[in-house]
């Protein structure tokens, strides 16, 4: 706050009110003091555009810290721009404070800044069994050699030290709840599905077999079968809710749980194994789990990027080869139908 300059008559204890630019001047920030609006309205963190980075260069008195502003918003710094600001590990805060002669206005930083928005976690919990209690899973994002951790991550992180440490009086964290209701394990228990989870993409499919187990759906002999394939590094570090999952796979809960951990007993040279490669090992018994239901249905959570293209690629693969000789181009058009009929379903996310 001390690097920016406020409106004349005002200071970050000042109220204000901010308002959008659209016609209809919508409301986004009501009236509180102008410190804890930028605190709540405004995302310091996001990777900086060169039109801010140039806009900030015209209010730096300096003539060097100018100068390396305008040269980060240049072609000539395109690289130091990728590697530095892109990447997240030079945001606004470590640009101001590493230029104490930058002082934008207000005006600027609410107008060139992105809102911060929530971030959405999938819950790992069942109603059924849970009631009102939510769980969720997430992993601590650090940006690149910085040392700064992600803006919601690291404030969970430290949520869950103080929790752990007796030390959990006023606690809160604000929620907001966004309904995603096909996302969900199907009413009829004969239908068989696929989830695939790596990672803190696990979550919901934990709370599918809470639910199941709740409702006993697996104690019918016409019950379809449910898979799971999850994936992460370590088995010992990194295996969520490992012996839960285990417990429903030895119960019968869980018809079966297959596990890609890419860097136990890899050697360096070596390919690592993850989720997409357990598909196509098993996929005479995915395809028939798959084909042989005109109900079955796909469940996909996780990082949206890498690794959902190569699962979907992999079951466009697994299609092809159980589909009656389906040619791969058929294979991929049957998915994209599947996921308009709501057999093949994804919750993903996508890092910046």
């Amino acid at each position: 706050v001390k690097h920016i300059e406020f409106p004349e008559g005002f200071n970050a204890e000042s109220f204000g009110v901010v308002k959008s630019r659209e016609s209809d001047r919508k409301v986004l920030a009501g009236a509180c003091p102008l410190k804890d609006m930028l605190k709540r309205l405004v995302d310091f963190h996001s990777p900086l555009k060169k039109t801010c980075l140039r806009a900030l260069a015209e209010y730096c008195t300096d003539e060097k810290e100018c100068k390396s502003l305008l040269n980060l918003s240049s072609k000539t710094g395109r690289n130091e721009y990728s590697s530095k600001v892109k990447s997240g590990e030079l945001g606004f805060l470590s640009i101001l404070k590493d230029r104490p002669s930058c002082r934008p206005p207000l005006e600027l930083v609410i107008d060139q800044l992105p809102r911060l928005v929530p971030r959405y976690y999938s819950a790992s919990s069942a109603y059924s069994v849970d009631g009102s209690v939510f769980h969720f899973a997430f992993s601590v994002v650090h940006v690149g050699n910085s040392g700064r951790r992600g803006l919601a991550t690291g404030m969970l992180e430290d949520l869950c030290r103080a929790y752990s440490s007796n030390d959990s009086k006023d606690l809160k964290v604000e929620l907001v709840v966004r309904q995603t209701g096909h996302f969900s394990p199907p009413e009829d228990p004969t239908i068989p599905y696929l989830m695939i989870g790596p990672g803190t993409g696990v979550a919901p499919f934990r709370g599918f077999l809470r639910d199941r187990r709740a409702r006993g759906l697996f104690k019918s002999s016409e019950c379809g079968e449910v898979w799971l394939l999850f994936g992460c590094r370590h088995e010992a570090k990194d295996f969520l809710y490992g012996d839960e999952l285990k417990d429903y796979a030895e119960s019968g809960e869980l018809d079966q749980l297959v596990t890609a951990f890419s860097r136990d007993n890899w050697v360096e040279g070596n390919p690592k194994v993850y989720v997409q490669h357990k598909i196509i090992e098993y996929a005479e018994q995915i395809g028939n789990l798959l084909m042989n239901n005109d109900k079955s249905r796909i469940y996909v959570c996780g990082d949206g990027g890498n690794m959902a293209s190569e699962v979907q690629q992999a079951l466009i693969k697994v299609i092809g080869q159980f589909g009656n000789g389906m040619s791969e181009s058929d294979a991929a058009q049957l998915l994209k139908e599947w996921g308009h009929a709501g057999r093949y379903l994804r919750d993903v996310w996508y890092w910046n």
